[in-house]
C-alpha cells in the first residue's frame, strides 16, 4: 500500500480491515468443527466486513452505488425465477422429474440470462457517460486544427461543461511574463463566478503540478491531509480551498516540460464521481489542449511575421510614391515662387509700369500672399519628403518635439480647412524616447485624422480636437488625442486596434489604428482608447518609454508653442 495514496489508499484500507475482522470473527467456528467445545462468539464480527465495505463505497467511492444496486436487483430477479419456479412446481401435483429437469435447464442458462440483462442495464445507465466521453475524444482529435488560442480555450470549457454536466470549467494560462496563470475562459452551469482571477506561478498548486505531472483531485488530497496534517500536500489543499476549487479536478497542460495552463473541472451536477474513463478522457483533452496551444503560438508568430513583412513592403511603396509626388509638386511650386518674386521685384523697380497706386498696392499684396502660400506648400513638401525617406524604422533616441513640429507642418492646412478648434499642448522638458521620428509622425497623423473625421458631423456645437504630449507620473512619455466627436461604441472599444475594425462606416479600412498598435508594441509601449459611448467623444492614448540614459529633448522650436490653438 506504500505506493497508494488518498482515496485509493483508504479504499484498500477499509476493505482489508473489514476482511481481517470478518475472518477473525468467522474463525471462531473452527474449534467446534474439530470437536472443541468453544462457542462461536465471534460470528457477529462477520457483519463488520459488510459495514467496512459499505463505508468505503459511500465515503471513498469504492464502487458506483447505482450500478451495484442494479446488478443486485437483476441477480435477485433472475435467480428468484431460476430457483423459485422449479421449487414452486415441485409442490404441485406433477412428477418430480419435471421440476428437476427445469431446474437444471434454468440453472445452466441463468448466468447467461443474468449477464445479458446486466449488460443491457449498465449500457442504459452508462449511455450518457459513454456518449460524452466519445464526444470529448472526437473534439480532442480535431482541436489542433484551431489556430486561435481564445477559440481553443472557449471550446474546451464549453465542451467539458456541457457534455459532462459539471458545475463549472475554467482555464488558467501562463501570461507573457510567466508570473501568473491568468483565467482565460470559464463556463458555469450552477456555480457563480466566484473563482480566482489568477494563480501565481510559484503557488503550491502550480509547483505540485510541475513535480507530479498528474491530475489533482480535491477529495483525494483532502483525505490525505486529514490523515496527516504534516503531509506536504497540506499546502496544496489550502490553496485549492483558497481558490474555491472545492470538489474539483485540476488538470495540468504541459508544452514540453513547461506547465503552460491548468484546466479546473468542477463536480458533476448529478453527484456522480469521476470514473477512470472520465479522468482518462480529460487527460487526453488536456494533452490535445497543449497541442492546440502550441499550434496557436506558431500560427500567431507566423501571422505576425507575414504582417510585418507586408506592412514593410506596403510602407516602402507608399513612401516611394509620396516622395515622387512631392517632387512633382515641388517643381511647379518653385516656379510659382520665383515668378511671383520676379513680378514683385519688377513692380518695385520698373516705374514704366503705369497703374494707380491703390492698384499697385493691392497687386503687391496679392503677390506677397502667393509667395507666402507657395512657401507654406514648400514647407509641407519638405515634411513629406522627410517622412518618405527610405530606411525609416531604425530605433534611436528621438526628440518628440521635433516630430510634433513636423507633424504640425503637414496637418495645419487640413485642420484650418476643417474649421476645427485644434488645441496642442506639449511640455518643453520632455526626455528623448527610443523610436523613429517618421513612425511617431504616423502615430500622430492617425490619431488626429481620426479625430477630425469624428468631429466632422458636429453641426450644432464646436468641433474640438486636443493633442497633449507630456511626461506622466510613471515616467512615460504620454500622447493623448481627444475629440468631442461621435465616440466609440462599447462593443468596439476593446477591438478598435484590430485590423479591419473601424467606426467610419464605409470610409475606413481599419488599418490605421492597427498600424499604430504595431508601432507602439515595437517600442515596448502601451496604446488604448477611451470613450463613454456613441456621441460622447473619444480619447486615444499612447505611453512610450524614455530612451535609456537619454537626456531631455531641447526646447521646441518657436512654431511649437506650449499651448497652441488653430482654428
Amino acid at each position: 500500500m506504500k505506493h497508494l495514496h488518498g482515496i485509493a489508499r483508504n479504499q484498500i484500507k477499509y476493505v482489508f480491515l473489514g476482511t481481517v475482522i470478518g475472518f477473525i470473527g468467522g474463525s471462531t467456528n473452527y474449534p467446534l468443527w474439530y470437536g472443541i467445545p468453544i462457542l462461536p462468539v465471534g460470528n457477529v464480527l462477520v457483519s463488520v466486513y459488510i459495514l467496512c465495505v459499505a463505508y468505503a463505497i459511500i465515503k471513498y467511492h469504492l464502487l458506483d452505488i447505482e450500478i451495484i444496486l442494479t446488478r443486485a436487483t437483476i441477480f435477485l430477479i433472475v435467480y428468484t425465477l431460476v430457483l423459485g419456479f422449479p421449487i414452486w412446481l415441485s409442490y404441485q401435483k406433477v412428477p418430480w422429474i419435471f421440476p428437476m429437469l427445469l431446474m437444471g435447464a434454468l440453472a445452466s442458462s441463468g448466468p447467461f440470462i443474468y449477464q445479458y440483462f446486466q449488460r443491457r442495464a449498465e449500457k442504459r445507465l452508462l449511455e450518457e457517460q459513454r456518449r460524452y466521453q466519445d464526444t470529448l475524444r472526437k473534439a480532442a482529435v480535431g482541436m489542433n486544427r484551431i489556430n486561435q488560442l481564445k477559440k481553443v480555450f472557449t471550446l474546451i470549457v464549453d465542451l467539458i461543461t456541457s457534455q459532462m454536466r459539471v458545475e463549472c470549467t475554467l482555464i488558467y494560462a501562463l501570461d507573457d511574463e510567466k508570473k501568473d496563470y491568468v483565467r482565460q475562459a470559464a463556463k458555469y452551469l450552477s456555480r457563480g463566478e466566484d473563482f480566482a482571477q489568477k494563480i501565481p506561478s510559484g503557488s503550491p498548486l502550480a509547483e505540485y503540478l510541475k513535480a507530479s505531472r498528474g491530475i489533482v483531485a480535491y477529495d483525494d488530497m483532502h483525505h490525505q491531509a486529514q490523515a496527516n496534517q504534516e503531509h506536504p500536500q497540506v499546502d496544496v489543499i489550502r490553496v485549492l480551498a483558497e481558490y474555491r476549487f472545492h470538489d474539483a479536478l485540476v488538470l495540468p497542460v504541459f508544452i514540453e516540460d513547461d506547465l503552460q495552463a491548468m484546466i479546473v473541472v468542477g463536480k458533476k451536477q448529478n453527484g456522480r464521481i469521476f470514473t477512470k474513463d472520465d479522468v482518462s478522457v480529460l487527460m487526453t483533452l488536456a494533452n490535445q489542449t497543449a497541442l492546440g496551444m502550441e499550434n496557436s503560438y506558431h500560427w500567431a508568430a507566423e501571422t505576425k511575421r507575414m504582417e510585418e513583412e507586408g506592412l514593410k513592403v506596403r510602407s516602402a511603396s507608399v513612401d516611394r510614391m509620396g516622395g515622387s509626388l512631392a517632387h512633382e509638386i515641388d517643381n511647379p511650386n518653385t516656379i510659382i515662387i520665383n515668378e511671383a518674386d520676379y513680378l514683385k521685384e519688377a513692380l518695385d523697380k520698373d516705374r514704366s509700369i503705369v497703374m494707380p497706386d491703390a492698384l499697385r498696392k493691392e497687386f503687391k499684396k496679392t503677390l506677397n500672399f502667393i509667395i507666402d502660400s507657395a512657401k507654406r506648400v514648400s514647407s509641407m513638401i519638405d515634411a513629406i519628403l522627410e517622412y518618405s525617406k527610405m530606411g525609416a524604422g531604425e530605433l534611436k533616441p528621438v526628440n518628440i518635439n521635433e516630430a510634433l513640429g513636423d507633424f504640425l507642418k503637414i496637418m495645419t492646412p487640413q485642420v484650418k480647412k476643417e474649421g476645427v478648434d485644434f488645441q496642442v499642448e506639449a511640455s518643453h522638458d520632455l526626455p528623448m524616447i527610443l523610436g523613429d521620428k517618421v513612425q511617431l509622425i504616423e502615430i500622430l497623423m492617425n490619431f488626429v485624422v481620426n479625430s477630425l473625421h469624428a468631429v466632422r458631423q458636429n453641426q450644432w456645437w464646436p468641433k474640438i480636437v486636443k493633442l497633449k504630449v507630456f511626461l506622466d507620473q510613471n515616467g512615460m512619455v504620454r500622447l493623448e488625442a481627444a475629440d468631442n466627436g461621435y465616440g466609440i461604441p462599447a462593443r468596439l472599444i476593446e477591438d478598435i486596434f484590430l485590423p479591419s475594425v473601424t467606426t467610419k462606416s464605409a470610409e475606413g479600412t481599419g488599418l490605421g489604428l492597427y498600424r499604430v498598435r504595431k508601432i507602439v508594441d515595437s517600442y515596448k509601449g502601451r496604446v488604448w482608447a477611451e470613450s463613454e459611448g456613441r456621441g460622447k467623444g473619444a480619447k486615444f492614448i499612447v505611453e512610450l518609454p524614455v530612451a535609456a540614459g537619454g537626456g531631455h529633448a531641447p526646447q521646441p522650436p518657436p512654431r511649437v508653442k506650449r499651448i497652441m490653438k488653430l482654428k
